[in-house]
């Protein structure tokens, strides 16, 4: 995985206008601690998948960009790269993270609760 530095807050500044609510506040005002994106989805509507089933979702040389919230990096790799990692996490580590691509007209958000959310947009935010 290579980690992207440079563009990194464009990039996500264009996931967010794409497919996280307008309220979506990074820093969680209330509680304290960092607001996940998956949870702020303006579309609630995505299919619900076990996290076992993510290397059946694309195919596995694609190259994505892969977002780890908890860590606040941002990676590109291929599809196959990102399931092996996930497939290295122990059953208590916890992971918050999206899987998207450059044309920002679907993304995979994996969560803690083991499962996926795959979201798939019509209409894509043009470059900022």
């Amino acid at each position: 995985m290579n980690l992207v530095n440079e563009n990194k807050e464009k990039i996500l500044s264009r996931y967010i206008k794409q497919f996280v609510d307008d309220s979506f506040s990074r820093e969680d005002k209330i509680y304290g601690g960092i607001n996940l994106m998956w949870c702020n989805f303006k579309r609630k509507d995505g299919e619900y998948i076990p996290i076992d089933c993510l290397n059946k979702q694309l195919d596995a040389s694609k190259k994505v960009l892969y977002y780890n919230e908890r860590t606040d990096c941002l990676f590109e790799s291929c599809f196959f790269e990102i399931c092996e990692e996930i497939s290295q996490l122990e059953p208590w580590d916890e992971i918050d993270a999206l899987i998207f691509d450059e044309t920002f007209t679907w993304t995979i958000a994996i969560t803690h609760e083991d499962f996926l959310i795959c979201i798939s947009e019509v209409n894509t935010v043009k470059d900022i």
